[in-house]
């Protein structure tokens, strides 16, 4: 019951919220638009994140890799002390726990470390990055097209219901599928800046938020690589030697990752 009337308030607080962002985009008033995105994109993902238990697969393995590592940092591990065998080529019944690269699992681990071992802590730093994202995809869109095609697509984002349930742990691979979304958007984010700009540290920035998408769910990320090159070569203006000295500096920061 106690579910149903915070569902009922939910619903009413983004009906006006989502309606009070479109009034105060229309009067281009875009940071508090995007603000208000912001914030009722954050409610639904604490709302479905207040689950006081954990999710089956995988989300229940990725809290228990994370809370070993508040005892023994430097290696994941499904099991500290083995009481039966196990199979080392077993992935998913192992000692060590390799299904994904580390970064999503140290930085459960650390809220842990901060806010407590809770359900909550466990899925606030998926919370935090979709959220983010909304401003992330309004960015992106705006240097795509323009800024109402930016406000559409963030607040389709905000409201997305499978980027709500992978923030709470609702669908396989959850933590670690919002780590590598959150930032191979970031690389297309910072690809448009440098394109934009010709600054050259947001290249470096882009070269870093690789290699930490790489670090979240390994070489996928590398889709970001041709869509840095047509983003690149669709301004026309930077010199082949440029654009070759550019994407050199990104492929060092993966390699080093």
């Amino acid at each position: 019951m106690n579910n149903i009337i915070i569902g009922l308030v939910l619903i009413s607080f983004n009906i006006v919220g989502y309606t009070f962002a479109w009034y105060f985009f229309r009067k281009q008033e875009y940071k508090v638009a995007l603000s208000l995105l912001m914030i009722c994109g954050l409610s639904l993902r604490l709302f479905c994140s207040h689950d006081a238990f954990l999710h089956p697969w995988d989300e229940r393995y990725h809290a228990l890799a994370a809370k070993h590592l508040l005892d023994y940092w430097q290696v994941p591990t499904l099991f500290t002390k083995p009481v039966l065998p196990y199979d080392p080529a077993n992935w998913s019944y192992n000692y060590y726990w390799v299904h994904k690269p580390p970064l999503p699992i140290y930085t459960i681990a650390a809220s842990f470390k901060t806010f407590g071992i809770n359900e909550l802590a466990l899925r606030l730093p998926s919370v935090i990055l979709t959220t983010l994202g909304i401003a992330i995809i309004y960015k992106t869109a705006s240097f795509f097209k323009n800024k109402q095609i930016g406000f559409y697509a963030a607040f389709l984002y905000s409201i997305n219901g499978l980027v709500v349930e992978i923030s709470s742990g609702r669908v396989a691979t959850d933590h670690v599928d919002v780590f590598f979304l959150f930032f191979v958007s970031l690389c297309i984010l910072l690809s448009f800046y440098y394109a934009n700009t010709g600054k050259a540290y947001f290249n470096v920035l882009v070269g870093l938020s690789l290699g930490l998408a790489i670090l979240s769910k390994w070489l996928p990320a590398l889709i970001v690589l041709p869509i840095w090159l047509l983003i690149i070569f669709n301004t026309k203006q930077f010199s082949n030697k440029q654009i070759i000295f550019q994407f050199s500096i990104i492929v060092i920061f993966v390699s080093y990752h």
